[in-house]
């Protein structure tokens, strides 16, 4: 599992709001089901209503 960073902005209520949520995965896809699926389930959103900007991966310190 790899940990990924997503970036990029909703609407909600006729208003933009921005995020950046750091969340783990297996691969990019996955990464960003799951942000449909939480910002759904917790602020009731559609996927239509979530844009994202992009992912990456994030870099590990070793």
């Amino acid at each position: 599992m790899s940990k990924f960073v997503a970036k990029g902005i909703y609407y909600k209520k006729g208003e933009e709001h921005k995020f950046q949520k750091t969340l783990t995965a297996k691969n990019q896809k996955e990464a960003q089901e799951k942000v449909y699926a939480e910002f759904g389930s917790k602020n009731k959103l559609k996927r239509r209503a979530i844009i994202i900007n992009e992912i990456k991966e994030e870099k590990k310190n070793e």
